[in-house]
């Protein structure tokens, strides 16, 4: 199974400036938590559900992405030499892309099972482009909020309003068939504000409610909690002493980014 990661953005949705100058010098997804990138345990954590195919979209600091895969035989890099967003760098990589294969944003961490987002699609999803992974958040003021109707189909996406309250939204990963990045015109495109929503306008987008817990280092609050769930987590699935690692906090100072854990 192909699992595509998009590694490529400096500033993620809420911006650069949430993590001051922590990303400044590396992509987010290589900056350390413990003593390791937190994309190793992306990866590591997709490989446990039979990913064995990994590509990652690059553009900031690509050849740090590039450093990072290096001698791993399962990753290849795409990378693109100016901005294209999330939709625009699929469509740049589209030769490299499996029929289907999951999407996961390189800078968060759905603790889901892959493998049944995977699935074939149902008899009621005979007409699915995409499912998306969807988590519900008790203050969805910051994100878009998905429509979810009976048969699975995503109906609606309603975009940031700043208005507290709960709501289901996208958490970083779907299931994606290589039609939709066909359709994908070229040039700068956004999946999340222009291919979802004409998706779900279609009817071809489809969503499952997942509840595992869910990071985000792009924000700092996730990026601190980051630093000690996600080492003791992985430490305990390998049989391992929980390790301590210190806390970094989002200050405004730069952070190099962690050596390759593998």
């Amino acid at each position: 199974m192909q699992a595509v990661l998009l590694v490529g953005g400096r500033e993620g949705r809420l911006g650069a400036s949430r993590l001051g100058s922590l990303s400044k010098r590396c992509p987010k997804p290589l900056l350390p938590v413990g003593d390791r990138p937190f994309l190793d345990y992306v990866i590591d954590n997709l490989e446990r559900f039979g990913v064995d195919e990994i590509v990652l979209l690059a553009g900031y600091r690509s050849e740090l992405i590039e450093a990072f895969a290096s001698g791993r035989p399962n990753v290849s890099v795409v990378s693109e030499a100016k901005p294209l967003g999330t939709a625009g760098a699929l469509r740049h990589a589209q030769a490299s892309l499996a029929p289907s294969f999951l999407l996961v944003n390189g800078d968060c961490l759905f603790d889901i099972d892959y493998s049944e987002l995977a699935t074939a699609p149902t008899d009621r999803e005979a007409d699915w482009w995409v499912r998306v992974a969807l988590r519900r958040e008790a203050d969805a003021a910051r994100h878009a909020v998905v429509s979810l109707e009976d048969d699975g189909r995503i109906s609606r996406i309603t975009a940031p309003t700043k208005r507290a309250g709960p709501g289901l939204i996208i958490g970083g990963s779907c299931w994606m068939d290589r039609r939709v990045v066909e359709a994908i015109p070229s040039g700068r495109c956004s999946l999340e504000k222009s291919v979802f929503p004409d998706l779900a306008r279609q009817g071809l987008l489809f969503g499952r409610v997942y509840e595992g817990g869910f990071i985000d280092i792009g924000i700092p609050e996730g990026y601190v909690f980051a630093q000690t769930w996600m080492p003791a987590v992985f430490d305990l699935m390998r049989g391992e002493a929980v390790s301590e690692p210190d806390l970094l906090e989002p200050a405004n100072r730069e952070v190099d980014c962690a050596p390759p854990g593998k």
